[in-house]
């Protein structure tokens, strides 16, 4: 009679270490899956850092442009008005054109090349009604012996936008609350 014994005990013994295989098995299979999720979910965050980390990188010399509009104190209470255009970064922007309102003029400034530093742009003080140009040349700030100040006093003479293109190609807009922005307007019409 143990001999009969025996092979029962055995098969409960492979029937259990089989069971016990299997759900080590399913246990793996969901460790598995588990860790699967968890990769994706790693990669998914370190993609969105990149992303950010990128998109820092390309803003990085557009967050440096700025324009404001500025007074010019002259002698004998003449007063000149323009625009400042500040370039902090370490190269030049291109294709650069402040929109304006308040001026005497419409037409916005336009420089086709800002280098690092501060240009002022003045208004013509006069202008006949045939001129083309209702600016006077960029002049570095640093070359006016006269005061500049910024016109901040009313919102009669402003700065309402500056659109250029960076040292990269990418064309940029900051508004007038200084928020910056690609230009994806101007950049799909000079790919087509």
């Amino acid at each position: 009679m143990q001999s009969k014994r025996v092979p029962d005990t055995l098969s409960v013994i492979e029937v259990i270490a089989s069971s016990i295989a299997a759900v080590a098995t399913v246990g793996a299979l969901l460790a598995a899956v588990r860790a699967v999720g968890d990769a994706k979910k790693l990669f998914n965050i370190e993609s969105k850092r990149d992303q950010t980390a990128a998109e820092d990188r390309e803003r990085q010399q557009a967050s440096k442009i700025n324009a404001w509009s500025a007074l010019r104190l002259l002698r004998n209470d003449i007063q000149g008005f323009g625009v400042i255009v500040s370039n902090s970064s370490e190269e030049p922007v291109y294709d650069v054109k402040v929109a304006v309102g308040g001026f005497r003029t419409a037409h916005a400034p336009t420089l086709a090349c800002v280098p690092p530093g501060q240009v002022f742009v003045e208004q013509k003080r006069v202008m006949v009604e045939v001129d083309t140009f209702h600016w006077d040349y960029a002049k570095p700030v640093t070359e006016f012996a006269d005061p500049l100040r910024p016109f901040s006093a009313s919102q009669s003479k402003r700065v309402t936008g500056v659109m250029f293109t960076d040292s990269s190609g990418r064309q940029w807009r900051r508004s007038e609350t200084g928020q910056l922005e690609r230009d994806a307007v101007a950049e799909a019409a000079t790919t087509l």
